[in-house]
C-alpha cells in the first residue's frame, strides 16, 4: 500500500549496500529513497483524492443551483459553493508546482554540493541492525 514495500526494499539497500560505510553516500541514498517515494507514491494519491472532493463539490454546487427554483439567496449559494471549489483546486495545483518546483532545485543543488554534506560520524563500520535481534 502506498509503494511502502518499495520503499523499504530501498532504505535497506541504502543501509546494507557496500557503500553504506561512508555517511554521506548513505545520506544521500536515503534521501533519494525518501524523495522517489514521495513523489512516486503520495503525491499522486493526494492529487487524486483533491480532485475528488474537488468534483464532489461542483457536484453539490450543480445540484443547489438546479434545485433553487427562483430562489436567489440558494443559487448565490449554489454558485459560491462552484467558484470555491474551482479556487480551491487551482490553490492545490498551484502549491503542488511550487512545491515540485522547490524540490528540483533542492536535487540540483544536493547532487551538485554533494561532497560538502556533513553527517556526524562516530557510529562505526558496524551495521546497527546487524545486531537488533531477529536480523
Amino acid at each position: 500500500m502506498f509503494g511502502l514495500n518499495d520503499l523499504s526494499n530501498a532504505l535497506n539497500g541504502a543501509v546494507t549496500s557496500n557503500q553504506a560505510n561512508n555517511p554521506q553516500t548513505l545520506a544521500s541514498q536515503i534521501y533519494a529513497a525518501l524523495a522517489h517515494w514521495l513523489s512516486g507514491s503520495i503525491y499522486p494519491v493526494l492529487m487524486g483524492i483533491l480532485i475528488f472532493v474537488v468534483v464532489l463539490f461542483i457536484f453539490y454546487g450543480a445540484f443547489l443551483y438546479f434545485t433553487a427554483y427562483g430562489d436567489e439567496a440558494r443559487a448565490t449559494q449554489a454558485k459560491k459553493t462552484i467558484t470555491y471549489a474551482i479556487v480551491g483546486l487551482i490553490i492545490a495545483l498551484l502549491s503542488f508546482a511550487i512545491v515540485t518546483f522547490v524540490k528540483g532545485i533542492l536535487v540540483r543543488r544536493n547532487q551538485s554540493q554533494q561532497q560538502n554534506i556533513q553527517v556526524p560520524t562516530g557510529a562505526g563500520n558496524e551495521n546497527p541492525f546487524e545486531q537488533a535481534p531477529g536480523y
